[in-house]
């Protein structure tokens, strides 16, 4: 017992370096949320749905027109923090179409996107370069505001990186120049942003002074700009620069001020485990409050475990411990303590002062044999960080001993290699003649026999490319003859038997003006008559469906709005791009698709809602219809002939069709057609 007590000091001074890992932690945590401050970017989820749509219809057709870029800007915004490789392709597509254009603050943004996923990926090297071509779009971007816009961001960017990567001189010096440019343009809410950046980055460096400097001139940026939740965090700052200098009672007045902000906010829970946390060091070490520190404490417990956070569960506990330890409850503060290292024992540091806590709890409670292994491990862990330390300095020396030693044989070496070199390079030299004349003779055979090849299968190609031109050449006339037929149908039952109803129906009315009916015999002629008005309205429906008048008169657009309204307001349908007239075969085409695409999917897939959506370009038109449906199994036989017609259809035109269905999850079909001037 007395050997324990003789390393009770031992104890103390280790505790109090350890207790120095919250604030390295709080740093951390600070500099990644100013990081994300301005760069996620969420859409609800009807937003999303359009989104899907409008990219699967991009994926299918490498596009190029400046219209799109819109379009390519927010697909890379939407998946930046959900999927790296979208965004990267999205960003690379808008990026060349933004050079090609002269749009530069654009390509800043993709390029600064494309960087932020990155980052989240830890590819730090990538995004460094990603955030260097925001600077280079700076420059030349004419619009000065534009400038100043990007060189911010830039700055800022490549400060936080080497602020991850431990470079704090480095990234003080990036901040500084992203401060500058804030300020001389008085933008407050970059400012701010970069205030805490700064103070952080002196708060890490232990440069109190400077910390309190910068998270001072951010609280009153926030106050001016009335926005108490980044102020939080500006407000902790100052706290824990307070706290280590022991000046408790600024420290308690900051956090309390914190507290005050984030109890409003139920969603930022990891921001008030952090309050929590700060408030019961506060009141362990300065106020001697144990009771409002445990409080503190176990809220913070409440909120880690809220959260289903390990690590901070672990720090919690350890929190919890320490404050059982000088409260002298130290059956309580052993129970924590082993608590926290089943919950999460990876951290070395919070792993000593949990040894230690158990090493003091021991002595207290009498436990001998515990408190004896807990010290051998506190000793071992310490001796196994600094035999780290001593392996990585002997490392550096043997490198330097190997060094030194590799020079000297190099120097001896230097000349019999010059010797060698030229008998290396006249014997080279003769035999790169000898394998350059069986080189050649080699390239000359697989050559002739490539060309027979290629001879042999261009003439396959060009049969196959006859068949199938044949091929098509029979489909668009049987799609030339129904489009006139149908026509002619159209026009024949309107023109010719409708008149003739409607002369009928006439005379019936005169003959029974004039005439006197027996009931019986009134009541079958009026019969007969309604009769007669339902097939003259059979009649033009038949003829309309045949040929749509407006689809003749108007074109593709307001005959697909009235046949989509005409069905159901559960249908939503969207037009995007040019509304140019194109070839009436190719319109009369895109309506049968539709027409029976969206037949099909009120009549067998049972589906609530319907969407149609059309995008036209110069050269291309592409249309989608989704359903949220029953949906289907697109690679089983199907029994109708509807969509081997529409196949059919489609490849006559030299279109693509992509059918997406999944039983139970609707159906989503996307055809592509050129369009031929």
């Amino acid at each position: 017992m007395k050997k324990l007590v003789y390393f009770t000091p031992f104890l103390y001074g280790s505790l109090i370096r350890a207790s120095r890992r919250l604030v390295r932690i709080f740093a951390v945590w600070l500099a990644a949320w100013l990081f994300s401050c301005g760069l996620s970017a969420r859409d609800d989820d009807r937003r999303n749905a359009k989104a899907d749509s409008l990219e699967k219809m991009l994926a299918s057709h490498a596009a190029k027109s400046a219209d799109l870029l819109p379009v390519y800007e927010a697909l890379s915004r939407a998946f930046v923090e959900t999927d790296h490789e979208k965004t990267v392709h999205y960003s690379r597509k808008g990026i060349a179409i933004a050079r090609s254009s002269g749009e530069w603050l654009t390509v800043g943004e993709l390029y600064k996107n494309m960087g932020y996923s990155y980052y989240s990926r830890n590819n730090y090297d990538s995004a460094r370069f990603c955030f260097q071509k925001v600077l280079d779009a700076s420059e030349r971007t004419p619009r000065e505001e534009d400038k100043n816009y990007l060189r911010i961001k830039a700055w800022l960017h490549n400060g936080i990186l080497a602020d991850v990567e431990g470079k704090l001189q480095e990234a003080i010096d990036c901040y500084l120049k992203a401060l500058k440019i804030a300020e001389s343009i008085d933008s407050k809410q970059e400012m701010q942003k970069l205030y805490g950046n700064i103070g952080s980055a002196y708060f890490t460096m232990e440069n109190d002074r400077q910390a309190e400097i910068y998270f001072t001139k951010g609280e009153q940026t926030c106050r001016e700009l009335n926005d108490p939740l980044e102020m939080c965090y500006h407000l902790l700052g100052l706290s824990h620069v307070h706290l280590r200098q022991k000046n408790y009672e600024k420290a308690m007045e900051q956090a309390e001020a914190a507290y005050h902000i984030v109890r409003t906010q139920p969603s930022l829970i990891l921001d008030k485990f952090f309050v929590y946390q700060t408030l019961a060091r506060i009141h362990s070490e300065g106020t001697g409050h144990y009771d409002r520190a445990l409080a503190y404490a176990q809220k913070a417990l409440e909120a880690a475990e809220s959260i289903n956070s390990p690590q901070n569960v672990c720090w919690a506990l350890e929190t919890v411990s320490a404050i059982y330890i000088r409260h002298g409850k130290y059956a309580e503060a052993e129970a924590s303590a082993l608590r926290a290292l089943a919950t999460d024992s990876t951290d070395m540091f919070t792993n000593v002062k949990l040894f230690e806590y158990l090493t003091r709890a021991g002595i207290m409670l009498g436990k001998k044999d515990m408190a004896i292994d807990c010290l051998g491990k506190v000793i071992a862990i310490t001796g196994e960080s600094s035999g780290r330390r001593f392996q990585t300095a002997l490392s550096e020396m043997e490198v330097k001993y190997e060094t030194e030693k590799k020079e000297v044989l190099i120097a001896m070496l230097e000349e019999e290699k010059r010797w060698m070199t030229w008998l290396s390079i006249a014997g080279a030299t003769v035999l790169l003649l000898a394998l350059a004349t069986f080189f050649f003779l080699w390239r000359w055979t697989v050559q002739k026999k490539r060309t027979a090849e290629q001879q042999k299968l261009l003439a396959e190609q060009q049969i196959k490319q006859l068949e199938q031109e044949k091929q098509l050449i029979a489909t668009q006339a049987v799609l030339d003859g129904e489009t006139q037929e149908r026509t002619r149908l159209a026009r024949d039952l309107h023109d010719g038997l409708g008149s003739m109803l409607t002369g009928v129906k006439l005379n019936l009315e005169s003959a029974k003006s004039g005439a006197v009916f027996e009931p019986s015999a009134a009541a079958y002629f009026n019969s007969a008559l309604k009769m007669l008005d339902e097939s003259m309205h059979e009649l033009r429906r038949v003829a309309h469906h045949l040929m749509p008048e407006a689809l003749i008169r108007y074109g593709l657009k307001p005959s697909i709005g009235d046949f989509c309204r005409s069905l159901s307001s559960s249908i939503l349908f969207d037009w995007f791009g040019s509304e140019e007239r194109i070839e009436q075969k190719l319109e009369a085409v895109i309506y049968r698709i539709i027409h029976e695409l969206v037949n099909n999917a009120l009549k067998y897939a049972d589906a609530s809602q319907i969407m149609v959506q059309i995008m036209q370009e110069t050269d291309r038109i592409a249309f989608t219809v989704q359903d949220d449906g029953i949906g289907f199994d697109p690679s089983a036989e199907s029994r109708g002939m509807g969509l081997s017609n529409i196949r059919t259809r489609v490849a006559s035109f030299g279109g693509n069709i992509s059918i997406d269905s999944k039983t139970g999850e609707g159906t989503e079909i996307s055809v592509e057609l050129k369009i031929e001037r």
